[in-house]
């Protein structure tokens, strides 16, 4: 299913690709994100339209599932990208992955 994501954020990550969409048409563009341990992945961020006026915007993707469960996460955990001054084989930028988990005491552990 993947992680919902704002527009900004879309708008962020894609270099601004999603706002020369036609809003009732799928919209999806691989980003390549990497963990503190330099593991790869290639998270497609994706857009479902409901309507003109609803954007429903994904974190998706075997990438992201793979980096779900390679880092155990689950809801209520924090997720952050942070980009970097590296450029994938497209010229697009990279990004960091860092996570705030859950904890099951209710406290956040930070994870990278």
């Amino acid at each position: 299913m993947g992680l919902r994501i704002g527009t900004r954020d879309a708008y962020g990550l894609t270099g601004g690709d999603v706002m020369t969409l036609d809003p009732l048409k799928p919209f999806a563009k691989t980003i390549t994100v990497y963990d503190s341990s330099e593991k790869k992945y290639s998270i497609i961020v994706t857009n479902h339209p409901v309507n003109k006026y609803t954007l429903n915007f994904r974190l998706a993707g075997v990438g992201w599932s793979r980096l779900v469960v390679d880092h155990e996460l689950s809801g209520g955990d924090k997720v952050s990208l942070y980009k970097i001054n590296e450029r994938d084989e497209e010229g697009n930028f990279c990004y960091l992955v860092r996570f705030d988990v859950k904890s099951t005491d209710d406290e956040c552990e930070t994870s990278q």
